[in-house]
């Protein structure tokens, strides 16, 4: 965490810090806020970088953007985390992985399949923590098919000896 940052323990918004700090705060600063925000589930003050970062046109950016869509993914404000994914410029494997972890992490297995569906379509490999949150979410006894599609997706990428992505396939089966 950079120095300029000083702990939530003084005071609850963030912005109050940096103006404290006189820093220019770049995109280090405010990913360190945002995970914050994220680890404490403080969506407040979540909204409150979420709006400096669009008043400075830096919400589009994928790094942010992606800390942006987890906070919201961790406080349940799945609507809010979709618009933001929508709004990142050329959204990585990373932001993919994030928003379809998000979906996962609330039981929505149809919209974690069509984000594959969609990441696939934007030609994006997926790595192995894309695959984890994928089978996570497969782990409901009417997603199995889709699960056994997913291992089959392990295999051709050469991830089946990962123990990672192996460990998440036992918990699927």
């Amino acid at each position: 965490l950079p120095s300029c940052v000083p702990s939530f323990a003084s005071t609850n918004d963030p912005l109050i810090l940096l103006h404290q700090s006189q820093a220019v705060p770049d995109s280090t600063t405010y990913a360190s806020l945002l995970r914050r925000c994220g680890n404490a589930r403080a969506l407040a003050a979540g909204r409150r970088i979420h709006a400096h970062l669009i008043k400075s046109g830096r919400d589009r950016e994928a790094f942010l953007g992606n800390f942006l869509v987890e906070i919201y993914g961790k406080c349940g404000n799945l609507q809010a985390a979709r618009v933001v994914f929508a709004r990142i410029c050329r959204p990585n494997v990373f932001s993919w992985t994030i928003m379809i972890a998000v979906y996962a992490q609330h039981g929505f297995v149809q919209e974690v399949l069509v984000l594959w569906q969609q990441m696939q379509g934007e030609g994006l490999l997926p790595n192995r923590v894309t695959f984890v949150k994928i089978l996570s979410a497969c782990v409901q006894p009417q997603a199995l098919a889709d699960g056994r599609r997913m291992h089959a997706g392990v295999v051709a990428c050469g991830l089946e000896a990962d123990v990672v992505v192996g460990t998440a396939l036992v918990n699927m089966y």
